[in-house]
This record gives C-alpha cells, structure tokens and sequence, in this order.
C-alpha cells in the first residue's frame, strides 16, 4: 500500500480512535488512556520517559515488551530514536546487529502502510509464516515471545520511518480489539509527541552551533530581552561584565556605569527587542560607555535579531548588544576580510578600523587619508560585502568568520 502522503502536522488529536484497522469504539470511562498520553508529551520534553510510558503502556496491553523504533528502510538500520522496555541488553543487541535483516514483518511490506495504521502481526504476516523463519526460531521464541502488534507513526520521505510495536507469548494469545484500539487512540498523540521532540532537538542543536560561533566571535556578544535580562552572553562578555568596569548585570539587567547611559542603554535594547518581534522599527543603537577605570570607553551596538526567542527559549522577543573594546582587544582579521570578500588591502584597513567602532572620519585620520579617499573605498566595500550601511557591514564582519581573530 501507498505511504500516507497527507501533513502530519495539519492532523487533528481526536477524543477516539480513527487511524486504525481496529475499531472506533470508546473505551468505557476510568480507562488510563489520560494518563498515558501526559506520559507521552512529557517524553516530548524529557527523552527519558519513553521508557517509563512505554512500560506503563506494555501493562495496559499485556504486553511483555513495548519499543520504539526508528528505521531507515533504504539502509536497513535502526537509529537513535530507539527505546525499548521488556527485553535485555543482549537481546537488543542481537537485533540491531543481525535480526533486525530477518525482520519478517519488516519485508512483509509493514513499513509500507500509510501512517496512523495500527494492527497485529498475524494480519501481515500469518503465524504459519512466521514459525518457519529464523527470526522466530533464533530470536522471536527464545525471548518468550510469539505474537505482536504495533502502529506507523510517521515517515519522512527520505526513507526513514518511526514505529511503536508490542509483543507477548504464546499463552497470552494475540492482540485483540481492546488492545488494538488502545493503541489507536495513542497514534496521534505518540505523533505529535514524536514532532515537538523533533522540533526540540533541531533546535537544541541549532542554538548549540549559534553558541559555538558567539562563542568564536571576538567581541564581546550578549542576547539579552527587552529588559535588557541576560539570555545569553559569550566569553568576552561574560569577561567585561565581570570586571564591572563599565558594563555589568544587575538585578534589573544589564547596566552600565551610570544610571543615565544605563538608560539609553535600556531605550535602545527596549526598541530593539520590538523590532526583532516585528512591531517596531528601531535599529537599536551605537554607543560609548564610559568605564570608570578611565580606559577607553566601550563601543556598544545594540541590535534587533531575527527568531531569537524561539532559538533561545525565551517567551520574550530579543535584542543583540554587542560590545568592543575600545582599548583595541579585538580585532578583525584583516587577511581573512581580504580573502573572503576580495577587499583590497586599504579597504580591508578601513574595514576593520571600522569594525572596531571608528567612526568614518577618525579611520581616515588614523590611515592618512582624506575623506574623501576614505568615502570612495567604503562605497566600493558595500559594494563588494552586499552591504548599504556602515552599521550593516560592521554587524557583518563582527559575526563572521573574519571577526574571529582575538589579540590579547
């Protein structure tokens, strides 16, 4: 049969059964279904607890074991996403070695049924059959079991393909219509479930691979909310906070030294934070914070970011502040803007002399140049960097890979 073809997550959750070859009828009232399903989103979030639902699961179906199972039809192999209760190390390991390649219901097309089908293993593969294989006789009856059933939660068009299934002995006889419609009522929500814990772990990792480039960034990078609360903050950063020499985090967020540029500071993280949730239009802001030790002030620009808060697990919206030291800490590779944005060696100096907070004038006067000179090259650096603004090309190379060099 035609794999199921339909948006998954456009599937209604229904009160009842409606996925299954079993039948729709609702179980009478007093039934754990309830407590099943909390089971199941709470494996959503904690991986951990598919064991603890697939064993509550495994004694509402007089199953001897329950799994879940992940399988790449075109490489023949079981992934991650794999957990089992009711049997041994041995015996899991067994098939993902070798019986998982013998899997009679696995060649006998179950793989192939449109997602939400939930039945017994005499239904594709008939007892007769089975008992004449070696996957029965070397791995099926020497763990004690003789029947199944199970269900197709989901396929994602590249070959792989998630399942939950469940097996008993022979005295026990096969899975019926209560069991049967058990497990149909759980299809939706085991598929639901199975796609917030998708969803999590993408962006688990992608937040992951986020904090690993701030991390390499060579100024100092805080994402921080509307309040200007600290979600995030790199090493540099957490660094010049520390040192409470003109920047730190307080009680009520990031401050600096003095209450009136601890309020622009606000201003600018609070207008920005509407910007990045689409409901305002300021870009933030450029500043120097003093710092009272009386070395060069900090250059702080404040920014909207996109998708911050569904990356960050923060129900708030997000601004960036990104801070330099003024002292000359960081600096841009000046090799590495050459070569990634074919800049010449003037305007990979101007460039980076503007990275590191000069303004236009002051990184002609530090080069010996007019400005005049200075205006032309950074109309051909735009040019060349895809850039418009001077605050665009700077938020470009301090998050990118020529902004990674720290001189200490």
């Amino acid at each position: 049969m035609a794999a199921d073809s339909h948006d998954p997550n456009a599937e209604p959750i229904p009160d009842s059964g409606s996925h299954g070859l079993a039948g729709s009828s609702r179980p009478a009232s007093g039934d754990p279904i309830d407590a099943l399903i909390g089971r199941l989103y709470q494996a959503a979030i904690e991986p951990e607890a598919w064991a603890v639902f697939l064993d509550e699961l495994a004694r509402v179906v007089r199953a001897d074991t329950m799994a879940l199972l992940a399988t790449d039809t075109a490489g023949r192999a079981l992934h991650d996403l794999t957990f089992a209760v009711g049997t041994d190390q041995k015996a899991d390991r067994d098939y993902r070695d070798y019986f998982f390649g013998l899997d009679p219901w696995a060649k006998a097309g179950v793989l192939e049924v449109p997602v939400g089908s939930v039945g017994p293993s005499e239904q594709f593969v008939p007892e007769s059959e089975l008992t004449r294989t070696e996957f029965y006789h070397d791995y099926y009856r020497p763990n004690g079991w003789h029947h199944g059933f199970g269900a197709k939660l989901f396929e994602d068009g590249e070959g792989m393909v998630g399942s939950v299934t469940g097996h008993r002995g022979r005295q026990a006889g096969p899975f019926g219509p209560e069991e049967l419609q058990t497990l149909s009522r759980l299809v939706p929500h085991l598929r639901r479930a199975l796609r917030v814990r998708g969803e999590l772990e993408a962006a688990a990792a992608e937040r992951d691979a986020s904090e690993q480039l701030l991390e390499r960034v060579s100024i100092g990078t805080l994402l921080v909310d509307g309040d200007g609360q600290i979600v995030f903050a790199n090493r540099i950063a957490e660094g010049l906070l520390a040192a409470r020499d003109g920047l730190s985090s307080g009680p009520h967020g990031l401050e600096a030294a003095s209450s009136q540029q601890t309020a622009e500071l606000r201003r600018a993280i609070a207008g920005a934070a509407e910007t990045s949730q689409g409901r305002g239009h300021s870009a933030g802001g450029r500043f120097r914070v003093a710092r009272p030790s009386g070395r060069q002030p900090y250059l702080v620009e404040v920014t909207p970011i996109q998708r911050g808060a569904a990356l960050w697990g923060s129900s708030r919206s997000l601004a960036a502040v990104l801070v330099t030291d003024g002292n000359g800490s960081t600096q841009p590779d000046v090799d590495a803007l050459r070569s990634f944005y074919r800049l010449t060696p003037a305007e990979a100096e101007l460039a980076a002399l503007l990275a590191q907070g000069m303004s236009l004038a002051d990184a002609a006067d530090v080069r010996g140049v007019s400005r005049n000179t200075a205006r032309g090259q950074l109309k051909r650096i735009f040019s060349k960097t895809g850039t418009n603004r001077q605050a665009e090309l700077v938020r470009l190379i301090v998050q990118g890979p020529a902004g990674f060099t720290h001189k200490p």
